[in-house]
């Protein structure tokens, strides 16, 4: 009871990405190619992916998934891949200061986890138009909406979220649709301007409130 939705005024965070990261052979290590991009620990779900990407195998066998980001989880992963003898589909690139740079090299970007803050790792895969899939979870449940800006899989169905994943490999139109979706969402909904936009009214309206309180 002590907050209630009228009294209260959601600012989402604002970004400006340089829209310029060009595409670079480099960064790419299989056909197709997916990417996870953050640290190697529990909630992030990376467990989830590879067990995905076991499945996907069947259908691409040159599928690569690649993961970008360090972590406590390192040496368990690289165990769990060589148990599912994915080896040779998965790459483990540790730390990289230019994620954006592996996104835009792939085709599709993952966000397996258990949970998210704010999830600016979506907001970097919109700003590079790549199409991402992610469970029904907060924060991407928020973020995303299933089938216009982004694939929400059942939380925590690797069938489903392989099959989602499948759905934008074999179908471009659809991948390039929903990537170009999320980035006109990002582009109005997650802008600096709109954000300072939004914490300017805050303010104001405050001080407005704040002033007439104090003049009664």
């Amino acid at each position: 009871g002590i907050c209630q939705p009228s009294t209260t005024q959601l600012i989402y965070y604002g970004f400006e990405f340089d829209p310029l990261v060009p595409y670079e052979e480099r960064y790419r290590f299989g056909n197709p190619q997916l990417c996870i991009v953050g640290r190697l620990t529990g909630f992030k779900g990376h467990r989830f992916a590879i067990a995905a990407l076991e499945l996907l195998k069947e259908q691409f066998p040159e599928i690569q998934l690649v993961i970008v980001g360090w972590g406590e989880l390192e040496d368990e992963l690289n165990e769990l891949v060589k148990n599912k003898e994915l080896t040779e589909n998965v790459t483990f690139t540790g730390f990289q200061p230019n994620p954006r740079s592996y996104m835009v090299a792939s085709d599709v970007v993952l966000i397996p986890s258990v949970s998210e803050g704010f999830g600016i790792v979506i907001a970097e895969a919109m700003s590079v138009r790549k199409p991402i899939v992610a469970f029904n979870v907060p924060s991407p449940s928020e973020l995303l909406v299933h089938e216009e800006s982004g694939l929400l899989a059942e939380p925590f169905s690797i069938e489903q979220y392989a099959d989602m994943i499948a759905s934008l490999l074999t179908d471009q139109s659809k991948a390039t649709n929903i990537a170009e979706k999320a980035y006109q969402v990002l582009t109005s909904d997650y802008s600096l301007a709109e954000m300072i936009e939004g914490l300017e009214l805050f303010y104001e309206n405050n001080l407005r409130l704040t002033n007439n309180s104090g003049s009664r």
